[in-house]
């Protein structure tokens, strides 16, 4: 039972959005994605500019998305990201063993 918590944790977690942007980044591979491409790639009249703009900055602050550039765009900046493929820092005493 405890493994199948685990497995469906992340998904209850998770908004459809930013389950939708991981596998867009996933699907694409390595190339830098600002949320006006995802607008691009999921032609949906649901995930509209400003919200995928949010869940973009959500998973970048999760560190799940790491920032690449930036460059001005119709008066505005337009922010790059990519996703983060390294595995998260253990924390300290973790790795020791010790119990939480």
């Amino acid at each position: 039972m405890t493994g199948d918590f685990w497995d469906v944790l992340p998904a209850r977690l998770l908004h459809d959005a930013q389950v939708a942007i991981i596998e867009a980044f996933l699907w694409i591979d390595d190339r830098p994605l600002s949320a006006t491409d995802f607008v691009s790639v999921f032609d949906d009249e649901v995930l509209f500019l400003s919200k995928i703009s949010y869940h973009v900055k959500r998973l970048a602050s999760l560190d799940v998305l790491v920032y690449s550039h930036s460059r001005p765009r119709r008066g505005a900046t337009e922010f790059f990201y990519k996703l983060n493929r390294s595995t998260p820092e253990t924390e300290q005493g973790r790795d020791e063993g010790s119990e939480c």
